[in-house]
């Protein structure tokens, strides 16, 4: 989960610093449609708003029906360019999306029918329908600000429990990646612990006394004769290779011995070295 909202971040961060830095005409293309599309029906529901509006009594007494229309065009032409500005930058989470769309489709309902009627009204110019056209501008009015004071706090309702939910996965996220390291660290010294321990001469030299028993058992299995009498036939044929690899040297291994300062036997004179003298023995032959 942690791993998921992590690549989630990435990936909406790297989407983000695209469009910010993106200046393709494709890209801005959408808009001029959707602005002159705002501009035509907000012209359409003005008139549908001072027609229905400039013999209303309330509305005349409060602000005028010019600006009542004003306002009420303001409301939802500003509300669906926000929302679709929204679902390209700031709207994010799937509550606030889903609550835009709702919106967007409902103002794109409502907006398409003030263009129809806007156009039947003017293009007709019939009497009948002038009470429709009060009763909807009159009643439409405060349902389209009520509607606008219910749905944006909503809007930043959502934003707000959405932060709260991201910053604990956040916080979580990385408590994990915390303990992936802490952990990932731990396998790599018990690793490179166990490694340095295989490959000391301690455990070589272990494994050696291992394979050396495993042997002997083995040999003992096989011929069917006592441990003991494995062990010195073994240790028999161990000691015969040593002599052999000293013998094919040259040399015997000795126990150490202390090495002391032991007197020197007193060397013999040597006989002068002279041609002219001679030694005669005096002992008799045989003797």
């Amino acid at each position: 989960m942690q791993k998921d909202f992590a690549q989630y971040k990435q990936e909406s961060a790297q989407i983000a610093d695209k469009a910010k830095t993106s200046h393709s005409l494709l890209e801005k293309a959408p808009w001029f449609f959707i602005l002159l599309g705002v501009a035509i029906s907000a012209a359409c529901t003005y008139y549908l708003g001072e027609q229905g509006l400039k013999n209303s009594d309330l509305y005349k007494g409060l602000i005028g029906a010019e600006n009542t229309a004003l306002l009420v065009v303001g409301v939802m032409e500003g509300s669906l360019v926000a929302l679709i500005y929204g679902m390209t930058t700031f709207l994010k989470s799937s509550q606030q999306r889903q609550l835009a769309a709702i919106g967007i489709n409902a103002l794109k309902a409502i907006l398409c029918l003030n263009v129809i009627a806007a156009f039947l009204l003017w293009v007709t110019k019939d009497k009948s329908s002038v009470g429709i056209v009060e009763m909807y501008a009159q009643w439409g009015t405060p349902l389209t600000i009520c509607g606008a004071l219910w749905f944006w706090p909503k809007i930043l309702s959502f934003r707000h429990q959405d932060l709260q939910r991201a910053a604990v996965l956040d916080q979580s996220a990385k408590m994990a990646d915390q303990w992936r390291q802490r952990h990932s660290q731990d396998q790599d010294n018990y690793l490179n612990a166990y490694a340095e321990i295989q490959d000391s001469p301690e455990m070589m030299e272990a494994q050696r006394a291992i394979a050396e028993f495993e042997a002997i058992q083995q040999l003992a299995a096989e011929r069917g004769i006592p441990m003991e009498a494995a062990q010195q036939i073994f240790e028999r044929a161990r000691s015969k290779k040593t002599e052999g690899t000293q013998r094919q040297f040259g040399f015997q291994i000795a126990p150490i011995r202390q090495i002391g300062l032991a007197p020197q036997p007193a060397a013999k004179a040597a006989p002068p070295q002279s041609s002219n003298v001679y030694f005669l023995s005096t002992d008799e032959p045989g003797k």
